[in-house]
């Protein structure tokens, strides 16, 4: 990580750096994924003790994210738009990461990341508009890469 330092930009709330493909693309499952759908690789960072509110992606409706550093965070998930909730309490489904894997998201969800006592960092394939969540699910099951 530190020797990419200096290329970051931000945008919505995170640190982003594009990865060069040369970096990752001997990794065979996303690689296959990343050329099936056109994906970008980029690195997104959120700083120690932040919260990334209840949202949903607004350029991409998928994501493939494996968290580098910052196992301390926890991003959580809920049916319905938050603002419909009325009350002090919504229910909510917790993303569990594992440090081996990578996790496929539908960020067309609404969803809320909160980052504890350290900088979270995670690798993030993303997709364009026009690629859903059942798009990616599907092949990707039929390719066995999911259970």
């Amino acid at each position: 990580m530190n020797s990419l330092q200096g290329r970051w930009s931000h945008t919505l709330g995170f640190d982003f750096m594009p990865i060069p493909d040369n970096l990752w693309k001997d990794d065979s499952f996303l690689w296959d994924i990343k050329t099936k759908f056109n994906g970008k690789a980029v690195f997104l960072r959120m700083n120690a003790n932040s919260l990334y509110n209840w949202h949903t992606d607004l350029y991409r409706n998928v994501v493939i994210n494996a968290i580098i550093e910052g196992f301390d965070s926890f991003t959580i998930f809920t049916e319905k738009n938050p603002a419909d909730y009325s009350g002090t309490s919504m229910p909510v489904q917790e993303l569990t990461y594992d440090t081996e894997e990578c996790c496929l998201l539908n960020t067309t969800v609404s969803h809320a990341v909160y980052n504890r006592g350290s900088r979270r960092t995670v690798f993030s394939l993303w997709f364009g508009s026009k690629v859903f969540y059942e798009d990616v699910y599907l092949y990707a099951k039929s390719m066995n890469y999911i259970l």
